[in-house]
């Protein structure tokens, strides 16, 4: 039942690799890593708020603190098993904002980017392993630094991510993005934290998102100018992969910041004042936030000795986080940048002061009396990037048939299927229980054969007993 101790276990042999795939497949499934991940959506969208906040932030980085007791074992690693970690990081990181975009349930959205997050964390991981087996450590300490820095910030910002959109879920009645709007005027204060969290899981700066996503990319360049053959070509096909990532969260974080808070309400909402504990905990979150991301420094000292100690028989001379990827001129960066916000908010506030403003309607598209209804839904704001990626997401469209001058109501309904349950899990349960089905024969509901079964059994059993020790 002991652990064996770091770097002594030989990873070429057979039962080292089947060792690497079983832990893959169980911790890699507890983590939520696509293809692995069909359990993650519905029990993340359905669990309380505050559950979600621990499920995301805690329970599924199990997974990933079991696959790094795994990989410890292990003496230096083959090539194979970065290249492997980390092409399943692009994969979920890529397919996990993806259908993020396309989800019209607040809860369901934010359980797709924790897939989106621990692909990030993956390939933080398959960067090390690749520094690992070229003996190239800066990449490992870059790689896995990256990983474990985004696992404490993943933390921060998704619990407060979920700990918002529950708040929101409470006032509205609903987890539909299209029956939001006009939330900001409601809670202020979940508003605002709401907003540090979404431009921290898109990786912007001067927030923690940005920090350990930049060490991951730090990695990547320093791979791709240091390998070579597939290790290059794998590595080259990270960068953009982060990037597109990226870039994809900042628009799904823009259609969910805009419909949910900003413009009129849908639906008729019940206003209550926000509590005060719950406000005092996004808000401490947000803090810890904005201050990952200005003082990162201060931050990775709590990474550099987890490196040490799982990967002590590698080297013990494992060059310094802060030297080789700057944090202290990052740090200078992030506060220059903060000081130039607060600068041009205080001027356009000083001349709203000023100048006159006067009120007036905005344009109504020819409509005398716009209603709630005019506005942009999510859906409608997605449109654009689901249809750009139509072959992978598979969805489904309900479009109304206009065949009249006054045509009666109708409605207009888009949804994504679930590619790996629906195409994949299910079809597969269903083949067995088809080809299975004759079994069921043998529940009769009658004592006497059950048991006759366990009389069998037990003969079998003994039988094989016998059998074995002579």
């Amino acid at each position: 039942m002991l652990f064996p101790a770091a770097g002594t276990v030989n990873p070429l042999t057979v039962t080292s690799h089947l060792i690497m795939l079983t832990a893959l497949l169980g911790f890699g499934t507890k983590a939520g890593i696509m293809p692995l991940h069909a359990w993650l959506p519905a029990t993340h969208a359905n669990a309380p708020s505050h559950i979600s906040a621990l499920l995301s932030g805690i329970i599924i980085k199990v997974g990933i603190y079991g696959l790094l007791r795994t990989i410890s074992f292990f003496s230096t690693p083959p090539l194979s098993w970065g290249i492997l970690f980390l092409l399943l990081g692009i994969l979920s990181a890529v397919t996990g904002v993806l259908f993020a975009i396309g989800q019209h349930d607040i809860k369901r959205l934010l359980a797709y980017h924790s897939i989106e997050n621990i692909g990030i964390i993956i390939m933080g991981i398959g960067i090390a392993l690749i520094g690992l087996s070229n003996g190239t450590y800066i990449l490992f300490v870059l790689g896995m630094s990256g990983a474990l820095l985004h696992v404490f910030n993943h933390a921060l910002f998704k619990s407060l991510l979920f700990l918002g959109s529950g708040m929101v879920v409470h006032l509205t009645g609903t987890r539909s993005i299209d029956l939001m709007g006009g939330v900001s005027r409601y809670l202020p204060i979940t508003s605002a934290t709401f907003l540090v969290g979404a431009a921290a899981i898109c990786g912007l700066p001067p927030l923690n998102g940005f920090v350990s996503e930049f060490l991951i990319y730090l990695g990547i360049f320093s791979g791709f100018n240091k390998s070579a053959g597939s290790a290059a070509i794998v590595l080259g096909m990270a960068a953009p992969a982060l990037a597109m990532t990226g870039g994809l969260a900042i628009a799904c974080f823009v259609k969910v910041y805009g419909t949910m808070f900003l413009g009129l309400p849908r639906t008729e909402y019940h206003s209550a004042p926000e509590h005060p504990a719950m406000s005092a905990a996004m808000v401490i979150l947000a803090v810890l936030c904005i201050f990952t991301g200005v003082l990162p420094f201060l931050v990775v000292g709590m990474v550099e000795p987890v490196l040490e100690i799982f990967f002590a028989g590698q080297n013990p001379l494992l060059p310094s986080i802060s030297s080789t990827a700057h944090l202290y001129g990052l740090s200078v960066a992030s506060a220059l940048l903060i000081l130039a916000v607060i600068l041009i908010c205080a001027f356009f506030l000083n001349r709203l002061k000023t100048a006159s403003v006067t009120a007036a309607n905005t344009w109504d598209c020819g409509y005398a009396a716009p209603t709630a209804r005019m506005q942009y839904t999510a859906s409608s704001f997605a449109s654009i990037l689901i249809n750009v990626f139509k072959p992978l997401l598979r969805g489904t469209r309900e479009e109304p048939a206009i065949t009249a001058f006054f045509p009666n109501k109708s409605r207009f309904a888009s949804h994504l299927h679930e590619l790996v349950l629906d195409c994949a899990i299910l079809p597969f349960c269903k083949a067995v229980d088809l080809r299975l089905s004759s079994i069921r024969r043998l529940q009769s509901g009658k004592l006497n054969h059950y048991i006759l079964y366990l009389l069998i059994a037990l003969i079998v059993l003994l039988t094989l007993s016998f059998y074995l020790r002579g």
